[in-house]
């Protein structure tokens, strides 16, 4: 996808050639204003919309195993799944629901997760989580999430992630 960015002065003359971008590289040279516009073009929140559709899914599964349990992690003393690790395969279906549309140099990071535990999985269980993209606002993601062991409901929710930008999300 090629773009074509202008750039004019206040009198409305363009003192500057354009400047053209395909995907992330830059071609050309403009001012350095023109440089950093360009930068943020295409982290713009319509860009993103178009990319990310409602309704992307995904599906992280997981055998319990010992270290996925409320005793090993601390959250209970009995040997079944963790809620922690529910949610975490929760989040990890909603990440990974959206990973491969988002922009290079982009990531999701979680924000918020409101979820219920309604039923236990022992050793050796086979849980699913699945997380269904509801709805796009700008850099908001909204999934609902769910997650079975085959046919009966473990749990489910709703789950916000943002979407972010690596490099300066990740602390100096």
């Amino acid at each position: 996808m090629k773009e074509t960015i202008n750039i004019y002065s206040a009198n409305g003359a363009q003192p500057y050639p354009p400047l053209t971008r395909s995907g992330q590289k830059e071609l050309g040279t403009g001012s350095m204003f023109q440089e950093i516009l360009c930068t943020f073009v295409p982290l713009t929140t319509k860009k993103m919309e178009t990319v990310l559709k409602e309704g992307m899914t995904y599906t992280s599964e997981l055998v319990v195993e010992q270290q996925h349990t409320a005793m090993a992690l601390g959250s209970g003393d009995m040997p079944v799944l963790a809620t922690p690790m529910m949610v975490a395969l929760m989040e990890n279906a909603a990440m990974k629901a959206v990973a491969s549309a988002l922009p290079e140099g982009m990531s999701t990071v979680g924000g918020q997760i409101q979820t219920s535990h309604l039923a236990p999985t022992a050793l050796g269980g086979k849980v699913k989580a699945i997380a269904t993209l509801e709805k796009v606002d700008r850099k908001k993601l909204f999934f609902s999430v769910a997650a079975y062991e085959g046919d009966k409901l473990l749990g489910k929710g709703e789950h916000l992630r943002f979407i972010v930008e690596r490099e300066k999300f990740l602390p100096k």
